[in-house]
């Protein structure tokens, strides 16, 4: 049985290894820059650089 939250994950993943494939792994889909390594060793899905992740966050509070 799949749960709702796994084929979210599942999107997510798909999604990383699309942008792989297109070389825009590693690139915030913001600004444009470069996404850190170490912010992709820990969240290998991520789509936003830390300082637009962080703006993102500010915003939504």
């Amino acid at each position: 049985m799949v749960l709702k939250g796994d084929r979210h994950r599942l999107h997510e993943i798909e999604e990383a290894e699309h942008r792989l494939a297109c070389g825009r792994f590693g690139v915030c889909v913001d600004c444009g820059e470069e996404i850190g390594r170490l912010r992709l060793l820990a969240q290998p899905i991520a789509i936003h650089c830390t300082a637009c992740q962080a703006a993102l966050e500010a915003h939504r509070h």
